[in-house]
């Protein structure tokens, strides 16, 4: 196909679908040996000698777009005994009333459902029989149905849910915990009283301790969801198939600089989608915007028809996310290191047998049982990337996203891992996939292009529905026709077929435009407590230091090497103590002094300068799911301690071996034990100093020049080269350095300023106990400085969501307090329409109720397009919007759209009201 980048797009014909229509159509007349085939009332007819192809590909004659369907998943062709149906082995089946089919013959008129036998889509056959035979009555195609509850449970006095078996609601959720909430009738109605649980209870997608539970109100732990409805608890269980919406995503930045301008799809469940662009076009933004880590400016995220800003805290844990480096620590088999993953992200009262179960479930899953064993550094790139993937999948996800999974793989792994997304998808879950590689994007649902500047190009099918759109013949020079004319595809794409089908009409309409300023606090809940984080962090450093063999020599080979170069200080009969006659002093106990101290320094600050460069993309997406940053440091302080001592008893006493030492000790009661308390403070200051670098860094390469020149800073300003003290300035850098006050200290112990030939005397070196308290003291200080802007640091490499207060009203008579509310007394009950997206609004048959476009499978009428009341500004109601716009439509949803009129930019329309709790 030829590209004609000089003339405007010609709109593609409007793609064949079917499944999401309503409304009768006039059936044609049938010939002898024809074939009819209706979907949602619209009839197509087939002649012999016609294949029909039924699926989700673009290729298939009849497009059924639902994720339960296969690609191909039937075929209808005429054979000697008339027309027959075949299953082509289908994932969910083809079905007749309750009964699966691989093989129909159509002889009669019938009814089949593709996917599933109460709710699949509809397709009706008509086989012809006589060219003026009466054609049947077909039932019309339905409107997609509300989401089945699990269970329902009756409410007595009290009921407690969580995971332990004694439980009145027993959830099967490891999210849970094994006691988690308990919902207790009172005088007004019902309350919901959290039980101390770590992943926390939510009610209305805010975390409470203690609130009241209104009939209506939504209560949220882990993936099982109750609605309070006449006095029972009606069971949601969120398995993984859910729709998802963005509506007009906007991010602006410094001075309204536009980075990525009103995007917007609908996803039905279990679609697979790619996220495509040049260079520069948004798609990080995009990615961070989608999984609420960091808010658009404008718009919003639906998932599962709740605003996924407005309920990040609760709808977090649905939401895996795989970042573009691998989140692992690749000295550790897989087995290791997924345990010590679930171990941080599922509540401390899960059983380490519970885990390892998921674990097993996990891997065997993605295919890895067979590698759990090995070290992730003996993987391919392929399979390294599935064990990230296992990782997100612990807590079993409803959302996957991944950036850039296939970056660097040859095109035999690309292809890998795009199959595994696609069974991913195909299993029960979304998964929305950044990438530069179109290798195999004809794998995926949709496809959503950006052109620079985060401006929407396509969003559809991929293949040659997409080429066809830019009237090209490969991806290339699709991706140089949006970079060079931004502005022109966008506005092709919002006059296209693709945008009223795919990505424009349903969702947005500027009344519930939110600002992402107003984002309630999102502050990641921790699953365990603080010191139950800290010893799962301090294993698994321990874990990968000793399997990291080559670290591992450096750790404790590094001393033992400078002890030995200290040995090469000539020796005289004195050593570190102060001889009798003053004309035998000697410059041995400086040079001595200045090995042991410039060693400190040295492996200090190499030992820790890697760390956290090395893991901050691990950290990262840790802190997501409710890491703390305090027992994240702590524990890198705590085992970095452990080998700092470790290595000082090595560095002085191994250096020392054959020496005199300091018979006259300050504080402790022996030498040697007082040279290795100070040079231990020293190694460990060094070490924070170490972990600050390691923070502000961005890559591995950068730290061995800063070593080098810290190293030598440290050893200028030691003071014990040449005289440092009166000289303006240079006294005043010293103090900043911690081999100066290191040095100060070992100096006093030795009593140094007697024991040498002294051209100056500085006075930090005086033996005395009160000198040497000071010294150590202030590398205390040091270190406690180095570890506070170390933390401030480690800030710039966190999720920076908008602290901005959306905060729901308190209830009457409760009071807030962090975690939640505190009742004061009950307030009576208020009974208020369902804005959550499940179960049916409390006043199902009010009138004036008015249906808007087509609905959408997998979602709630209430959260459907095109459903408005009047009255209500509720979350998940849509206002009718003005004449111009029928049924609240924007003007890309209208079946022409304003002739030869743009799109309305997003405006700032005012707030929607509070939401109710």
């Amino acid at each position: 196909m030829s590209n004609y980048p000089n003339q405007p797009p010609v709109p593609p014909q409007e793609p064949q679908q079917f499944g999401r229509t309503t409304g009768p159509s006039a059936m044609p007349p049938q010939e002898p040996g024809s074939l009819v085939v209706i979907v949602g009332g619209q009839p197509r007819q087939f002649q012999r000698g016609e294949t029909v192809l039924i699926g989700r590909s673009p290729d298939c004659q009849i497009l059924l777009d639902d994720n339960r369907m296969s690609r191909h998943h039937a075929q209808i062709a005429y054979e000697e005994d008339g027309w027959v149906l075949r299953d082509l082995g289908s994932r969910n089946g083809t079905f007749i009333g309750p009964t699966r089919v691989v093989r129909l013959n159509i002889a009669e008129p019938c009814a089949v459902r593709f996917g599933n036998p109460t709710n699949g889509q509809l397709v009706v056959l008509q086989p012809g029989t006589s060219a003026s035979g009466p054609v049947a009555q077909v039932p019309m195609a339905e409107a997609p149905q509300m989401r089945e509850p699990s269970s329902t449970h009756q409410v007595a006095n009290q009921i407690k849910l969580g995971r332990a078996p004694d439980n009145d609601i027993v959830l099967g959720d490891l999210l849970a915990s094994r006691y988690h909430t308990e919902v207790r009738r009172t005088q007004g109605g019902f309350e919901v009283i959290d039980l101390a649980s770590r992943n926390g209870t939510y009610l209305n997608g805010q975390r409470v301790s203690q609130a009241p539970f209104a009939p209506g109100d939504l209560l949220s732990i882990g993936h099982h969801q109750f609605v309070l409805r006449d006095q029972q608890l009606v069971e949601y269980v969120d398995e993984g198939r859910v729709s998802l919406r963005a509506e007009d995503l906007t991010v602006t930045v410094g001075n309204n600089v536009t980075i990525l301008d009103r995007v917007g799809f609908t996803l039905d469940e279990c679609s697979l989608v790619a996220v495509v662009g040049p260079s520069g076009a948004g798609k990080s933004t995009m990615l961070n915007a989608m999984t609420g880590t960091k808010p658009a400016t404008s718009g919003r995220v639906i998932y599962e028809g709740r605003d996924l800003y407005d309920n990040y805290e609760d709808l977090r844990h649905r939401i895996g996310l795989v970042p573009q480096d691998d989140i692992l620590h690749r000295q550790l088999t897989v087995k290791k290191a997924l345990e010590y993953a679930a171990a941080l992200r599922f509540p401390d009262d899960v059983s380490k047998q519970e885990r390892q179960q998921r674990i097993a479930e996990t891997c065997a899953s993605l295919g890895l049982t067979e590698h759990i064993e090995k070290r992730i550094t003996q993987l391919s790139g392929g399979q390294r990337k599935r064990v990230s993937v296992a990782l997100e999948l612990l807590t079993q996800p409803s959302l996957l996203y991944l950036d850039e999974p296939t970056s660097g793989l040859d095109p035999g792994l690309d292809k890998q891992v795009m199959t595994e997304l696609r069974r991913l998808a195909d299993d029960g879950r979304t998964v929305i996939v950044v990438t530069h590689s179109v290798l195999n994007l004809d794998m995926c649902d949709r496809v959503l292009l950006l052109a620079p500047g985060g401006k929407t190009a396509y969003f559809g099918p991929p293949g040659q529905p997409l080429l066809n759109q830019f009237r090209a013949d490969d991806y290339s020079t699709v991706f140089q026709m949006v970079t060079n004319e931004p502005d022109r595809w966008q506005e092709a794409y919002r006059q296209s077929p693709y945008y009223r089908q795919y990505g424009g009409a349903p969702e947005t309409h500027n009344d519930f435009q939110r600002m992402a300023t107003s984002t309630a606090p999102t502050k990641a809940r921790r699953q365990q407590n603080i010191f139950k984080q800290f010893w799962i962090l301090c294993r698994r450093m321990v874990s990968v230091t000793v399997a990291d063999k080559a670290y591992a020599g450096f750790v404790f080979g590094s001393p033992i090497l400078l002890a030995l170069l200290t040995h090469t200080v000539p020796a005289n009969d004195w050593g570190l103590q102060v001889p009798d006659d003053f004309r035998e002093r000697s410059a041995e106990p400086q040079q001595l002094l200045l090995m042991l101290v410039l060693g400190a320094c040295l492996i200090g600050t190499a030992v820790a300068i890697r760390e956290l460069v090395g893991e901050i993309a691990i950290y990262k997406r840790e802190r997501l799911v409710g890491l703390s940053p305090g027992a994240y440091l702590a524990s890198k302080l705590f085992i970095f301690g452990i080998i700092n001592i470790f290595q000082a008893h090595i560095l002085v006493l191994a250096g020392l071996a054959g020496r005199k030492l300091p018979d006259d000790p300050l504080i402790f009661p022996f030498g040697w034990m007082e040279l290795v308390f100070a040079i231990a403070v020293l190694t460990i200051t060094s070490t924070t100093l170490g972990l600050l670098v390691s923070s502000r860094v961005t890559s591995n390469q950068q730290t061995m020049p800063i070593l080098v020149v810290i190293v030598m800073g440290q050893l200028v300003f030691t003071g014990g080269l040449f005289k440092i003290i009166e000289r303006g300035g240079l006294e005043q850098a010293s103090w900043l350095f911690p081999a100066r006050w290191g040095y100060s200290a070992v100096a006093a112990t030795a009593d140094l300023r007697n024991a040498m030939r002294m051209e100056f005397e500085d006075p930090l070196w005086e033996h005395e106990p009160e000198t040497w308290l000071l010294v150590i003291s202030i590398m205390v200080l040091q270190a406690v400085v180095l570890t506070i802007a170390t933390r401030l640091m480690l800030i710039t490499h966190e999720p920076s969501r908008s602290k901005g207060s959306k905060k729901p009203p308190i209830p009457p008579g409760y009071y807030a307090q962090q975690g939640g509310y505190q009742m004061q007394q009950m307030p009576q009950q208020q009974p208020v329409p369902v804005g959550h997206g499940y179960g049916p609004p409390q006043q199902q048959s009010h009138p004036g109720w008015q249906q808007g476009p087509p609905s959408h499978p997998g979602m709630p009428p209430q959260s459907q397009p095109g459903y408005s009341q009047p009255g209500h500004s509720h979350p998940g109601y849509q206002q009718p919007g003005p004449p111009s716009q029928p049924g609240g439509q924007p003007w890309g949803g209208h079946p022409q759209g304003p002739p030869n009129t743009p799109p309305p930019p997003p405006g700032r329309p005012p707030q929607p009201p509070p939401r109710h709790r």
